[in-house]
């Protein structure tokens, strides 16, 4: 598959590519923010929280493009919301965590930790996604 088809499948209208990408984004960095806070670390240390959630946006992005959630089927049904994003979350976390437990990034990834990014961090997506879909099938009226 050459470049072109392959963006061509996974990518969806700009627009739509564009507000799904930064929407996971800020709803990854949101969950990384209530976590500095949680944990006592100054929630307005920007370098810290940025470095915290880098490995996870990265994780994310790994996965959900190939997976195709900023394709056209992207924004599905809100009843089919959480079939897209739990699938692609838990690896997604998974090299978050591996990239989190080096030496190039704040904080560690022992098993408590890796199994409350799992799930928060699905949360935080699952409830940004569900809006997005809802959002559409409202405009869609």
């Amino acid at each position: 598959m050459d470049v072109a088809t392959f963006a061509r499948t996974r990518f969806g209208s700009p627009g739509r590519t564009a507000l799904l990408v930064v929407g996971d984004v800020l709803a990854i960095l949101v969950f990384f923010v209530i976590g500095n806070i949680e944990h006592g670390f100054d929630p307005t240390n920007v370098d810290r929280i940025l470095r915290s959630a880098a490995p996870f946006v990265f994780g994310w992005l790994v996965v959900a493009i190939p997976a195709g959630l900023y394709g056209r089927s992207a924004v599905p049904a809100p009843i089919r919301v959480p079939l897209f994003i739990v699938p692609a979350w838990v690896p997604a976390a998974l090299i978050g965590s591996a990239l989190r437990s080096t030496s190039h990034f704040p904080g560690y990834a022992p098993q408590n930790f890796v199994m409350a990014a799992m799930g928060f961090g699905a949360l935080f997506l699952l409830l940004w996604r569900l809006t997005v879909s809802i959002g559409y099938l409202i405009r869609a009226r």
